[in-house]
């Protein structure tokens, strides 16, 4: 099975997402980090970061792909 990207559902999870909550179609999903983690298959590890923040190389560089490293 692939999976698509929907627009209009993307934009309507966006618009009503509130205290990582949000109900489609009576359908609730909750968003937390792990979750994320679960679904990218990224590991939850390290330190936090936020916008303005410098982050550590070592936590995203395996994920770079090689033509983009530089």
């Amino acid at each position: 099975m692939r999976v698509q990207n929907h627009l209009d559902l993307t934009r309507l999870f966006a618009a009503n997402l509130q205290d990582n909550k949000v109900t489609l179609a009576g359908v609730t999903f909750t968003v937390s980090p792990s979750i994320i983690a679960d679904a990218t298959r990224i590991p939850n590890v390290g330190e936090k970061w936020y916008k303005a923040q410098d982050l550590d190389e070592h936590y995203y560089e395996p994920y770079i792909k090689p033509r983009y490293t530089n």
